[in-house]
């Protein structure tokens, strides 16, 4: 506790203190101090503040001086009152100079070591001066007062070590900013020489590459240059001693020979001009005879008709044909000579845009003319940065149609059936880009087929497949085309059959191409020229085959319809061929595809040896044959019809359901039923008329094969009678032999003939 005697000598304490802050005020913040010390250099001290005069300044100044060096000393006398504010400001300026220098030129170790002693006196002061406090006596408040005013000055001796840091760091902070804006101006300067330096090697880079185009004129060589230019020019002397002016006097000469060259150009083209116009005024001529020419042409239409010597829609359909490709003209050629020759049922016509034909002619022209001008120039072109882009899918759906492209004029080819009013339309169509002819199939019926089994068999898309073996018309013969399409990123060929016809073999052998098959070592190998001699061997024949499948086409058809109807209907000339009655019947018909057909066990074996194939038609039968007892006994057949029907004949595979289910696989009968209609179907084809009836006749070999079979076995024993004799078939014997053979070879006869074993 503080005594109450002791509050005077504390309030006189800070009036010592106010007056040292007066001068320490200033330098508080070191950033600045001369600036401070301006304003109060050139402000009066006002008297209202209470502060102390300037001698009081200067006194405790000179306190202040002397207590850095630990005691404290009297201050010098003041000057006099008149110069008191001009003496303040020196006093002021010049300490804060001394203090600034005495900062630079002191160490930090020194500073931090004053520091430390600095802060370890107070520290014992104020130890001390609590010890005297708890004495409470007169002595220990005298010498208390004495060590607040050491602690004073050791404050302001803090302060001071203070100023010296603020100074420093200052200073520091401000050579570091000098030094920085040195480096900065020294790198700003090396950046500038190395980009000087950078522009100074483009520059001599420039000139070492540089060419001049002297170079790229192809001069004479130098043994002609001396040998036609004249003296004046070639100064054979001088020039053969220096390279340099040997080049001069040769590009001398190449501009005189170019100087030469151009008036006889323009000589040249003079003539040009009057040529043209020569045959300009020969075309305006004959433009002007051609309208009277055709007028006189057709003033002598009836006339010739008259006479019967009409030819003018012959000499409209020739003039049409010149518009044609070389392979579709080739083929109207001989399509025309073999309709006036031979065949007067079919009719040759020509179908398409002529003035599109004409331009598309007139354009090929002017190609093959610039061809050599185009591959000049092709290096030349490069193409615009800013040109639009096209989407992918439109870019390569026009690069399709343009592949694709067929030419606008087609060969239209009608072939009539003689005694029918039915007939076929071929479309020959010719593609561009790909080289190939395309055809297109549309049929002419009297009387359309009923039922959908029947009308596919005519549909344009199956009637001239496999023509010839495997001649399908889905793929191109041109080999060269599979590359074609791949580089575009298109699909197969037979993707677009459908929109630009069927490029059968045959179609191409009829325009007079022959393609080469591919060697196992080599790409593809193709021949694009059009042999007249080709096509003169193979349209009689192509027009018989079409006409044939076309027949027979029609006849299948008609049969097809009549099973869908369940009725089985054999041709007059084979009906000797058959008992008069059949006890079975016909249930069901259906089409099935590859996929159904392969799955049935019973045809395995079939497809293994490769007797039927994918591209074949696939049907299905169902017979059924009611019994005593009111049950049913099941055939099914399965049956494959040939492309090339009735060339080659349809192939059956049989499966039985009575009491059990049997097919080849298990039974010997049923390997012999089929073996009677698969192997023996040539017995059936004797008579005449044949083609319209051999499916037929086959379905009803297998109903009879089918009744022989369950009458049969009960007539040996070896099943129960269920099924009657009421066709009153005869059976010497009804089985035969260790292999138990039935009778299903048909003998005609007296009668109701008779079945005998083979």
């Amino acid at each position: 506790m503080v005594n109450e005697k002791s509050k005077p000598a504390e309030k006189n304490l800070p009036k010592r203190t106010s007056s040292r802050r007066k001068i320490d005020s200033p330098q508080d913040e070191p950033d600045n101090p001369p600036a401070k010390s301006a304003k109060t250099a050139s402000k009066p001290t006002p008297k209202a503040s209470g502060e102390p005069p300037a001698s009081a300044k200067s006194a405790s100044s000179g306190t202040t001086k002397s207590a850095s060096s630990g005691t404290a000393k009297p201050a010098a006398a003041a000057p006099p009152s008149s110069a008191k504010k001009e003496f303040e400001g020196d006093v002021y300026k010049s300490l804060i100079e001394h203090e600034e220098e005495i900062s630079v030129n002191s160490k930090p170790d020194e500073d931090h070591d004053k520091f430390k002693e600095t802060c370890n006196k107070i520290k014992d002061l104020m130890l001390s001066i609590s010890e005297l406090k708890k004495q409470d006596t007169p002595e220990a408040k005298a010498e208390i007062g004495k060590k607040r005013i050491d602690v004073c000055m050791l404050f302001v001796t803090l302060k001071r070590i203070n100023r010296f840091e603020k100074y420093k760091t200052k200073n520091s902070r401000e050579m570091l900013s000098k030094v920085r804006q040195q480096v900065d101006s020294y790198n700003l300067q090396l950046q500038n020489l190395l980009y000087e330096s950078m522009h100074l090697h483009k520059a001599v880079t420039k000139c070492l590459e540089f060419k001049s185009e002297d170079k790229d004129i192809d001069l004479v060589p130098l043994p002609e240059f001396y040998k036609e230019a004249p003296p004046s020019i070639s100064r054979k002397e001088e020039t053969e001693k220096d390279p340099h002016l040997q080049r001069l006097a040769r590009l001398e000469w190449e501009l005189e020979q170019r100087k030469q060259l151009a008036a006889k150009s323009e000589i040249l083209l003079k003539e040009k001009e009057e040529v043209a116009s020569d045959i300009n005024k020969k075309n305006e001529y004959l433009d002007n005879i051609c309208p009277q020419l055709e007028t006189l042409m057709e003033a002598m239409i009836p006339v010739q008709e008259q006479l019967g010597m009409s030819d003018s829609k012959v000499r409209k359909l020739h003039k049409s044909a010149v518009l044609l490709p070389e392979p579709l003209y080739a083929l109207f050629v001989q399509l025309e000579a073999y309709m006036e020759a031979s065949d007067k049922l079919i009719v040759v016509s020509i179908m398409g845009d002529e003035e599109e034909a004409r331009q598309l002619k007139k354009s090929s022209r002017v190609e093959e003319d610039n061809e050599d001008t185009d591959s000049d120039l092709e290096d030349l072109i490069q193409p615009s940065r800013r040109s639009r882009r096209v989407k992918k899918s439109v870019r390569q759906e026009e690069e399709r149609k343009a592949l694709l492209q067929k030419h606008p004029l087609s060969v239209q080819l009608l072939v009539k059936l003689k005694k029918y009013k039915d007939s076929i339309t071929l479309t020959f169509n010719y593609l561009i880009k790909l080289q190939v002819v395309t055809v297109k199939c549309f049929v002419n019926m009297d009387k359309e087929l009923e039922g959908s089994f029947a009308g596919d068999l005519i549909s344009p898309s199956n009637l001239l497949s496999e023509l010839f073996p495997n001649d399908t018309g889905l793929t191109s013969p041109n080999s060269s085309n599979f590359f074609q399409l791949k580089d575009l990123g298109l699909d197969s060929f037979h993707n677009y059959v459908q929109d630009v016809g069927f490029p059968y073999q045959w179609a191409q052998k009829m325009c007079g191409f022959s393609f080469l098959a591919e060697t196992p070592n080599s790409e593809p190998v193709m021949v694009m020229k059009v042999d007249p001699a080709v096509i003169r061997g193979c349209v009689p024949e192509m027009i018989r085959t079409v006409r044939s499948r076309f027949k027979a086409r029609m006849a299948l058809g008609k049969q097809i319809q009549d099973f869908e109807r369940g009725k089985v209907i054999v041709h007059t000339s084979q009906k000797r061929l058959f008992p008069s009655k059949v006890a079975c019947n016909l249930a069901t018909w259906e089409s099935i595809t590859w996929e159904d057909y392969e799955t049935i066990p019973s045809n395995q074996n079939l497809i293994e040896e490769g007797v039927v194939h994918e591209s074949d038609k696939f049907y299905k039968a169902n017979f059924s044959r009611l019994n005593s007892d009111g049950n049913f006994a099941k055939l099914t057949a399965y049956i494959v019809v040939k492309p090339d029907y009735p060339r080659v004949a349809p192939v059956f595979s049989l499966r039985m359901h009575w009491n059990t289910d049997i097919d080849a696989r298990n039974s010997s009968a049923i390997r012999d039923m089929e073996k009677e209609v698969n192997v023996h179907w040539r017995e059936l084809i004797t008579e005449p008329g044949w083609v319209w009836g051999l499916l037929s006749a086959q379905m009803m070999r297998v109903m009879v094969c089918f009744d022989v079979f369950l009458e049969a076995l009960g007539c040996a024993g070896t099943a129960p009678p269920e099924f009657s004799m009421d066709t009153h078939r005869m059976f010497f014997r009804p089985v035969k032999g260790r292999c138990r053979s039935l009778p299903f070879k048909y003998v005609p006869g007296a009668g109701n003939g008779r079945f005998v074993q083979r």
